[in-house]
């Protein structure tokens, strides 16, 4: 089973924003994916974040505004994404060192035997995975911590007072 579209081409390419470094560790083929992905019919605008990889029909790691629905761009991975939490500390009370050994929790999770107790005495036994709760995932997923300097375009980000 193939995708047609993959590769296709039409009349006007989609803006790409690209929201990682240069320094980045991108694969080159979620590049042409993202790139391929632009050019598709209907879409209007395509972003890559710091997780960007290949994936199947299409990259991983990135969100597209289309006029249509692509099925094939939802991945099995659906739900996984990337969230943004404004904090009520200021950066200089921010003690990194502290924040990673707190964070790095999340590459365990939490007890498999705990967790499938607490869920049982839920009423939730076999509806979520014991074995995942408390963790973000594997593969490619990640935990990271930033300070926002400066916000261009606070319309656009969603960072504006209030929000």
């Amino acid at each position: 089973m193939g995708n047609p579209i993959l590769g296709g081409r039409s009349a006007a390419r989609a803006r790409i924003s690209r929201f990682y470094s240069s320094q980045s560790w991108i694969e080159g083929r979620a590049e042409d994916q993202l790139a391929q992905v632009a050019a598709w019919p209907g879409i209007v605008a395509v972003a890559g974040f710091p997780d960007l990889h290949p994936g199947r029909f299409g990259p991983v790691g990135a969100t597209f505004l289309a006029d249509r629905i692509w099925p094939q761009l939802v991945g099995p991975d659906i739900g996984c994404g990337m969230a943004l939490w404004r904090l009520d500390l200021p950066r200089h009370r921010l003690k990194i060192d502290k924040a990673v050994r707190r964070l790095a929790m999340l590459d365990d999770g939490a007890d498999p035997e705990d967790a499938a107790r607490s869920l049982a005495a839920a009423g939730l036994e076999g509806l979520i995975a014991a074995d995942g709760l408390g963790s973000i995932g594997g593969g490619n997923h990640f935990c990271e911590v930033q300070a926002v300097e400066e916000v261009n375009d606070p319309e656009a980000t969603a960072l504006r007072p209030g929000v």
